[in-house]
């Protein structure tokens, strides 16, 4: 158990390191591209001397930093709660396998359909109570960087000979981490509900003493859903999310392209 630990703190201290350093890149875009429309001096009409006043563009470049530290530690926040649940989680259901290799719970757990059943389901309650007030905010996440990745993409290919390479440089960083940092959350998310499914099929070979037990467990088996993240109908990261998720960025870069480039 003790390795367990030490592996949930290093991920969690991994993603405390990068989240902390992530404001600053938004600074530094700003810092590099003053005249990016998206620069709070823009909303000074042009012609006002306030525009130019280094004074003012030092306030907004704090504005901006303050602004970006709440909105990444915000995420950062959801983050490693959910690093540290999903971890939890996953040792959890891992003493629910039969044929695991490594279990820490004692055998009598997965040989009485009494407690078998009754474990898994107050496991499964829990899991669908946290996804019921958690599903909509992984829902506008997964939207959010969908979109942000297709901004990026888009931004890159379009203006390659006419960005200046700072810009192109920070705008390729952000396309990179939230692509591949999301795309390993789907990865994760896929595996679980994959280890859970396998979990499910496990209870196949379990063997009881009273028959009139193992007719229950078997029905109690069929009715059982694997567990996923996210809501089932409506967002549920499965094994192929990510690989979906890959192909809409690409596939939507190439239409934008095809439609926006030729206008833009």
């Amino acid at each position: 158990m003790e390795k367990y630990t030490k592996f949930m703190d290093a991920i969690v201290l991994l993603q405390l390191t990068q989240f902390l350093l992530l404001p600053i890149s938004t600074t530094l875009f700003f810092i590099v591209s003053p005249d990016n429309p998206m620069h709070p001096r823009h909303i000074i009409p042009k012609g006002i001397k306030l525009k130019d006043n280094p004074i003012f563009i030092f306030v907004s470049l704090i504005f901006i930093t303050w602004t970006s530290c709440i909105a990444w530690y915000t995420f950062m926040r959801f983050m490693i709660v959910g690093t540290i649940y999903f971890i939890s989680i996953l040792l959890v259901m891992r003493e629910f396998k039969t044929n695991s290799v490594k279990q820490l719970t004692v055998s009598a757990l997965r040989s009485s359909a009494y407690y078998l059943s009754r474990e898994f389901t107050s496991v499964q309650l829990l899991h669908k109570e946290i996804m019921q007030g958690t599903w909509s905010i992984l829902a506008l996440t997964h939207l959010t960087i969908a979109h942000l990745s297709l901004f990026c993409n888009f931004s890159i290919l379009k203006n390659w000979y006419s960005m200046n390479s700072s810009t192109l440089t920070l705008l390729s960083i952000w396309a990179i981490v939230q692509q591949l940092g999301w795309g390993a959350v789907l990865e994760i998310a896929g595996k679980f509900n994959n280890f859970s499914i396998k979990t499910l099929k496990s209870w196949k070979v379990i063997s009881f003493k009273d028959k009139t037990e193992a007719k229950y467990f078997s029905k109690f088996r069929k009715c059982q859903k694997p567990v996923v993240i996210g809501k089932e109908g409506v967002l549920a990261f499965k094994r192929l999310t990510v690989l979906k998720f890959f192909r809409a960025a690409i596939k939507g870069t190439f239409k934008a392209l095809l439609t926006l480039g030729k206008t833009a």
